[in-house]
């Protein structure tokens, strides 16, 4: 990782990092939340019902819905029960 990244973002990617199985979301409190989705490498993805990836050939009707991810399409959440940099790691 860079050295652009803030002790609590370097913290997060280095826990993801550590992690034996890859995890699927990391719920953030406020602050880091904001850092992630201001980072350069977050992305956009789209989701559909059932919390799986849309893959563009879903029919016009079907509600997609834009999440933030990072990395290798790690979900990030915002928890306000969380400390403002903290973080929490799901499978």
């Amino acid at each position: 990782m860079s050295d652009d990244l803030s002790p609590t973002l370097q913290a997060l990617a280095n826990a993801i990092r550590g992690r034996e199985v890859r995890p699927l979301v990391a719920l953030c409190g406020c602050d880091l939340w904001l850092e992630c989705f201001a980072y350069r490498h977050a992305k956009i993805v789209d989701y559909v019902a059932g919390g799986k990836r849309a893959t563009g050939e879903e029919d016009p009707d079907i509600l997609k819905v834009g999440i933030m991810t990072l990395g290798n399409g790690i979900v990030i959440s915002f928890d306000p029960t969380l400390e403002p940099d903290t973080f929490i790691l799901k499978p």
